[in-house]
């Protein structure tokens, strides 16, 4: 443990011994890099432009939908599903943004991992109309207790 850390009460050290781990990027890269994690990484990019994003799906790396996720980002806010060129408007810096392609779903699940352990799994459903599975958006979390469900997840 950090030193600066002796006197608190500390879940989890691990953002003060990794600090590139809140960022959306870096985590999609471990998780790629992970033998155990690679198969549920999902193509994540990140541009320096619109121009150099538009490129790279007239060269077919991304294709519409996309979704654009702040790269610093969290609970689900500043997300922007973009349809089609014209939603690039709404990007306020695109090198702020990590991009991937929409996957359609009508929930997604987090597992609860404790030293290595898994606890238990949350359903997540999104709001009504929307496509943004966190609870701070308006989703609903459930435990999931359908085994098969979980040995799936």
């Amino acid at each position: 443990m950090q030193p600066y850390l002796k006197s608190k009460i500390v879940v989890s050290d691990a953002v003060f011994l990794t600090p590139t781990l809140p960022y959306k990027y870096f985590q999609q890269q471990l998780i790629k890099k992970e033998a155990g994690t690679s198969k549920w990484s999902i193509p994540t990019y990140r541009f320096t432009s619109v121009s150099v994003l538009q490129k790279r799906i007239r060269d077919g790396k991304l294709k519409f939908p996309i979704i654009a996720k702040p790269d610093a980002g969290c609970r689900g806010e500043g997300i922007i599903l973009l349809q089609n060129a014209e939603d690039f408007n709404k990007l306020q810096a695109c090198s702020d943004y990590v991009f991937q392609e929409f996957i359609l779903n009508d929930c997604d699940w987090r597992v609860i991992v404790v030293g290595g352990a898994p606890l238990g799994v949350l359903r997540r459903d999104p709001q009504e109309g929307s496509f943004i599975n966190n609870v701070s958006q308006g989703a609903t979390a459930v435990p999931e207790k359908d085994r098969t469900t979980i040995a799936n997840v």
